[in-house]
């Protein structure tokens, strides 16, 4: 039944159930101003609806050149099924025409209209939708705050619909609305930043959209999903002087160009997936130092080709847990494109790398990092300079295909960097100079252009194992190694000839050495090379056999590369018997020299060994002066004797070993302002220490086992950590005929002390002399079978 004409809107059409407004039926179109009277003939304003009416089911518009929606139109009004805008040149809402709209419609619906300006709050009031829709339209621009009020919204829709301005904040402070879609063919002339600040989102995807605007759009916004996917996008840097809440869940990047991409605002995001995209541009925040990627699971580049990650493009992360570069291609790897960060796990997989700037990984904190069939054309030195890792592993890669430098230098730390099954190629200098690497595994490789005698210059490595690797040889004086180790392109193996100075060299790649080190070199291969071919080399082929040299009288030296190990004449020529020997300035990584009678070590500012092993000195080792170079001193079936003072001052040493050797004293200031890492005394014996001897020094671990020692002087208070196990300790004031009583697995926790921190563990071990000295002093923990004997007062 039609409503009663007086309740029904001018120029509308109404019924029990819709109202529909049109101008179709107008004839005529006076171009004159919106406030004079003729203009109402032809165009239509709306305004309070519920002054005819408080409910409808639907209610269209179309057909119009304009029409005007006043504040508080929909006031008061309930509607059930849609709203719908259709077909009209100049759609103008103003500011709260649905403000306190009793039930809002299910859908909303925008086609073929061109909107001017829409104002700030022009859709506050609406809620619980299905569907919002702006499709087929124009706008002119979309103010700030627009859309703000809008919640418990299913759809809010734009489908090919061009804007020419979106103000930042747009679609500010929208809540509960499951997706919001901008898609398909869709051009956003001017995109502000913050559209979205304070808005809670299910899911948003921009599709199929071109878009010019701030880098900052997304900043501020709550969402579980967001897709942009063939998009094209020209950003503009932004500056923020604060970081806006916001809670992001998934955000992908799929089929995209991009000029620029900011990784510091990602933060708060779970995973980040960058696929088959292009972008020019991977940097910092421009001008702000409060930006940091934090708080983020995954960062992930896959099938993207990225012309530059520019120095600072990943500056200061924290919490972050992944970053996967996948299957991509990047152009230039900027100098300090990351630095200050932590990082949990970093990937480089089947990925190549055209310029790899200098310290491209600059002072950061990573636990895992992996390379994987990866290339890097050309690299600078020291790509992960300062930088500490609990391990680095390259598989299936190709290190630089022209001239590096030290591509592994200056390593802060790491535990374990494994080179596997990869290609190196012009390595023309050091590669590990100055770096700390505890453990360093190069197997199954291939080494395609000639190792520099300077390859393992300066490393500071505790294990170093070469081993399975194939080494083209030339024959006679020089080998040529070839080695499949990671070059950052690992897609193909080159091969080129890898040239070492002298036999001694092949000696040590191509033999097994007699000695157990801490650096093997064992199994590989070595095959001729010549004129491109290779071939299985027959006798004679190469020169393997060490070098002798006689560096000082009474000794004979064996060297291989890295090695120089020599032995005392005395055995087999009478006129050395009681010579004392000095310690000759090695040049060798490794100094071993053993079975001799007399030795003395002095400093030499020629000296250039870092481990020094001392083994079957029958009547003694006299240490003077202890040169800078050495890190790992090593004595073995020896006599030691450590009288002069200072003999160790200001050196710092990873390792000090005694091993079944017998230390006949340690006298005042032998031991003088200097840091030992770790001192491991095993099956030895030291009959006095005086109680000077370690004065101003530092050592991190005492490690003592199976061994007898007494007057242990300030051993124990320079020590940070103690283990002493099956061994017995005692002071010069012990009486032997004391008694000594068990101790039940008495705990220093148990002693009323003030911060008591367990120091030292002694285990299976007697002690003689002042207990009290390492009960209260140490805070020791006796366990098992000690025995402890209290100090006659």
């Amino acid at each position: 039944m039609p409503m009663n004409s007086d309740a029904c809107p001018e120029n509308c059409n109404c019924s029990d159930k819709s109202i529909i407004c049109t101008c179709e039926h107008m004839w005529h179109y006076e171009k004159v101003h919106l406030d004079n009277d003729k203009f109402n003939h032809h165009h239509i304003v709306l305004s309070n609806f519920s002054s005819h009416l408080e409910y409808v089911e639907s209610i269209v518009i179309y057909g119009c050149d304009s029409v005007t929606i006043r504040e508080g139109t929909f006031s008061n009004l309930k509607v059930r099924d849609n709203i719908k805008f259709v077909e009209i040149k100049k759609l103008r809402f103003e500011k709260n025409g649905f403000l306190n709209i009793l039930a809002s419609p299910r859908q909303l619906v925008i086609q073929e209209c061109g909107l001017s300006d829409i104002p700030s709050f022009a859709f506050t009031g609406l809620s619980h939708m299905n569907h919002f829709w702006i499709r087929n339209s124009s706008v002119t621009t979309i103010s700030k705050l627009a859309f703000s009020g809008l919640k418990h919204i299913d759809y809010l829709y734009f489908r090919q619909t061009s804007i020419a301005n979106l103000e930042p904040g747009a679609f500010a402070h929208m809540t509960y609305i499951n997706k919001f879609f901008i898609r398909d063919q869709i051009i956003l002339q001017q995109m502000g930043e913050h559209l979205f600040i304070g808005t809670q989102i299910n899911e948003v995807i921009f599709e199929k959209v071109n878009a010019v605007g701030s880098e900052l759009f997304l900043i501020g916004l709550r969402a579980k999903k967001i897709l942009l996917k063939e998009m094209k996008m020209q950003l503009k840097a932004g500056k923020l002087k604060r970081n806006p809440t916001q809670d992001i869940g998934e955000l992908k990047i799929i089929n995209c160009s991009i000029n620029r991409l900011v990784v510091a605002l990602f933060y708060n995001y779970t995973q980040v997936l960058v696929k088959n995209s292009h972008v020019n541009s991977v940097r910092g925040i421009n001008g702000v130092g409060i930006i940091f990627p934090y708080n983020i699971s995954s960062i992930t580049f896959e099938g993207t080709r990225i012309s530059h990650i520019h120095a600072h493009a990943f500056k200061g992360s924290r919490s972050v847990e992944r970053l996967n570069f996948i299957s991509s291609r990047i152009e230039h790897f900027h100098s300090r494109a990351f630095e200050d960060n932590y990082i949990s796990f970093v990937a480089i997989n089947s990925t190549i790398i055209s310029v790899m700037g200098p310290h491209a990984f600059n002072t950061n904190k990573f636990e895992t990092v992996i390379l994987f069939n990866t290339t890097i054309a050309e690299a600078g030195k020291e790509i992960f300079y300062k930088t500490s890792m609990n391990s680095l592993t390259l598989q299936n890669c190709t290190l630089p295909l022209y001239n590096t430098t030290n591509l592994f230098g200056a390593i802060s730390e790491v535990d374990t960097l494994a080179i596997q099954y990869s290609t190196f190629t012009n390595i023309q200098d050091s590669f590990f100079s100055k770096s700390n690497i505890k453990y360093l595994q190069l197997t199954y490789n291939t080494f395609t252009t000639i190792l520099s005698k300077q390859f393992f210059r300066n490393l500071d490595a505790e294990t170093v194992v070469f081993q399975f690797n194939e080494l083209f040889c030339d024959p006679g004086e020089f080998l040529v190694l070839i080695v499949l180790v990671p070059m950052i392109t690992c897609f193909h193996n080159a091969f080129g000839v890898m040239e070492v100075a002298d036999c001694g060299a092949n000696a040590l790649l191509t033999s097994t050495f007699p000695h157990n080190l801490a650096w093997r070199f064992e199994n590989n291969n070595c095959n001729y090379y010549e004129d491109g071919k290779q071939r299985e080399p027959t006798t004679g082929d190469i020169c393997s056999f060490p070098n002798e040299f006689s560096p000082t009288p009474g000794l004979i030296c064996q060297n291989r590369w890295l090695v120089d190990d020599c032995t005392c004449l005395f055995g087999t020529n009478e006129t050395y018997a009681n010579h004392v020997v000095k310690v000759f300035p090695s040049q060798a990584q490794f100094l071993l020299i053993g079975d001799c009678r007399n030795l003395v070590l002095v400093d030499d500012p020629e000296f250039q060994s870092n481990f020094v092993h001392f083994y079957r000195i029958d009547q003694g080792i006299k240490i003077e002066s202890v040169p800078a170079s050495i890190k790992r001193l090593h004595f073995i079936h020896s006599d030691v004797s450590l009288e002069h003072q200072n003999a160790f001052k200001n050196r710092h040493l990873q390792t000090l070993i005694f091993e079944n050797s017998l230390v006949t004293a340690i006298d005042d200031k032998v031991f003088y302002d200097m840091y030992i890492e770790k001192l491991t005394i095993t099956e030895s014996s030291i009959r006095q220490i005086e109680r000077s001897a370690f004065k101003n020094s530092i050592i991190r671990e005492v490690d003592i086992s199976n061994s007898h020692l007494k007057g242990i002087g300030n051993l124990f208070e320079s020590a940070q950590n103690i283990i002493v196990r099956h061994s017995t300790i005692s002071t010069k004031e012990y009486e032997t005929n004391k008694t000594l009583a068990t101790s039940l697995k008495r705990n220093s926790k148990q002693i009323e002390i003030v911060d008591v921190s367990s120091r030292c563990s002694l285990i299976n071990s007697i002690i003689e002399g002042d207990c009290d000295y390492f009960e209260t002093t140490l805070y020791c923990s006796f366990e098992k079978n000690s025995k402890v004997s209290k100090k006659i007062s």
